[in-house]
């Protein structure tokens, strides 16, 4: 019987990880100048975003602020839509409704919210203005992801 309790106690350990805490590791490394302790949320947490600190310190902030809204988007004319709200200025969005995706299945859907989108930030009704230039780049990038949109033939999403 002990070597089937010994056999069942190795089977009910197997695969179960010890807890270790944080900070037990500090020591091997504080030599060198190196600490356990975790990084701050403010603090970038890769090479990619600390180059995009470096970046927003340098750059204009409302292209800043375009970059960062068709980061990752790919000119993809939907995902452009259906976050326009986040970039838009005080007039232009009363000039625009939300949309989701789902308001955005149809071709038809997505070139009627595109027009409804370029009226609300054509830069020739905010010439004059403060928001001339940031009206300039946000069309221009609305006018690419359309022009991708009509080069890969227009798809309906189903």
């Amino acid at each position: 019987q002990q070597p089937q309790q010994q056999q069942q106690q190795q089977k009910s350990n197997y695969g179960v990880n010890p807890h270790i805490r944080a900070e037990a590791f500090g020591d091997l490394l504080s030599n060198q100048g190196f600490t356990s302790q975790p990084a701050r949320k403010d603090e970038p947490t890769s090479i990619n975003a600390m180059r995009k600190d470096v970046l927003k310190l340098t750059m204009d902030p409302d292209k800043a602020k375009i970059q960062d809204w068709t980061e990752g988007k790919l000119r993809n004319i939907r995902a452009l839509l259906c976050s326009l709200h986040t970039v838009m200025f005080d007039g232009a969005l009363e000039k625009w409704k939300e949309v989701g995706i789902h308001e955005l299945v149809s071709a038809d859907q997505v070139k009627k919210s595109y027009r409804k989108a370029c009226l609300a930030v054509h830069p020739d009704k905010w010439a004059g203005t403060d928001h001339e230039e940031y009206a300039k780049m946000m069309f221009m990038e609305l006018n690419d992801a359309w022009t991708e949109f009509e080069n890969q033939g227009s798809q309906s999403l189903y």
